[in-house]
């Protein structure tokens, strides 16, 4: 300013014109100087109003898969709480990958020449078993880990295969190969030996409970029932306990296990009872029961870690083929069994969730995505599956 006031005052030509000049621009200059300390105040006040917009973590948002070349087969899983497993058939091969839901970010991880039948990814999210079928009576397993390199390959004579990861030691499946007339002969896949050794166990469908020892239900193929003693076996040295009778269903959580029963000859309800691997109770609830015919239907269910039991469950009993009113998805609290209802007039459809909780994958080929907090559900395919 002291230039520009310099350059008029020698424009001047009296020595007033002067000394008004110089107050004229004096006056401006503080005029100019409040202005811009106003202004300089203002965008403050702005800055500090959108500070703490910043510090609000925005929604992420879904990137959907999309297949340009074969058919979705579905998605196994959740790898992390960000990244998903998915199957694409094409024509004599298919193609499974490793997908981030939102960045869309995918990476081939194996290619298989033979028709897949299922992918299963390992507890500690580092392999994948995928089953892979030879012939109708011949089923191939391959352990790969997460950069494609094969680990283990067995070939197995059977009609069915199913299988068990040791959440407690990884190293560990245990098989069941059924024959067409459904007898079966146990095995225990050593990855790291690339062993593949015989069992003799009792039933086909088991649970691990603990890095040795399995739990399963004992059912009698002389009198058949709804309900079977619960049993536990020592897959090393042959032993068994009988630890509860009249179980419907058992299903293992991290660090226990879940049984399904009915109380005091109710069969319209069923009791889900929680207990720890030392069979401890820690909570229980009952629930309105569906039933099949001679059977029970069982809604679609998950664990959060050892924290959470989110379940579909009806408003009320009634026959499953007449039953039209839609199921809840409740949040059951393991330690206290307190309830909070997630979804109202849901579907009973298959659930995953992430390792973190916060969302589940959701339908027969977890194709869409349930955001707990919020209720929402999201389509994870970019076209729809047919």
């Amino acid at each position: 300013m002291s230039g520009n006031q310099g350059q008029k005052a020698r424009g001047f030509l009296t020595s007033t014109y002067l000394y008004k000049g110089f107050f004229l621009m004096l006056a401006f200059s503080l005029l100019l100087l409040a202005g811009c300390q106003k202004d300089d105040d203002s965008e403050f006040e702005k800055d500090g109003d959108a500070a703490p917009e910043n510090t609000v973590e925005s929604k992420q948002e879904l990137v959907p898969i999309e297949v340009n070349d074969g058919q979705f087969s579905g998605i196994s899983g959740w790898l992390s709480n960000e990244k998903v497993v998915y199957t694409v058939s094409k024509g004599n091969t298919s193609d499974i990958y490793e997908y981030n839901i939102y960045s869309g970010e995918k990476s081939l991880l194996f290619t298989s020449e033979l028709p897949i039948v299922d992918v299963l990814i390992s507890p500690d999210k580092k392999n994948l078993i995928i089953h892979t079928s030879v012939s109708t009576y011949e089923g191939l397993l391959t352990v790969i880990d997460l950069q494609g390199m094969v680990l283990n390959t067995q070939s197995l004579t059977a009609a069915e295969l199913t299988y068990t990861w040791n959440p407690y030691d990884t190293n560990m499946i245990l098989i069941s190969a059924f024959s067409e007339d459904w007898t079966f002969t146990p095995y225990l896949m050593n990855i790291e030996e690339e062993s593949l050794s015989e069992l003799s166990l009792n039933e086909p469908f088991v649970h691990w409970l603990n890095s040795e020892e399995i739990v399963y239900l004992d059912w009698s193929s002389e009198n058949p029932a709804l309900f079977a003693p619960l049993v536990k076996h020592s897959i090393f040295n042959d032993q068994n306990e009988t630890i509860l009778d009249r179980i419907f269903q058992v299903k293992r959580f991290d660090q226990g296990v879940m049984t399904i029963s009915a109380e005091n000859g109710k069969m319209d309800e069923a009791v889900y009872t929680f207990m720890t691997e030392q069979f401890e109770v820690l909570s229980s609830f009952s629930v309105p029961q569906l039933t099949n015919y001679s059977d029970w239907l069982i809604p679609y269910s998950d664990f959060i870690g050892n924290e959470s039991f989110l379940s579909f469950q009806p408003l009320h009993s009634s026959e499953a083929d007449l039953y039209q009113n839609g199921f809840q998805l409740i949040n059951t609290k393991l330690s206290s069994g307190e309830k909070e209802i997630l979804l109202e007039n849901a579907d009973n459809e298959p659930l995953s969730c992430s390792p973190d909780g916060k969302a589940c994958l959701y339908g027969y080929y977890f194709e869409k995505l349930i955001h707990l907090e919020s209720g929402e559900i999201i389509s994870l395919m970019k076209e729809e599956i047919l």
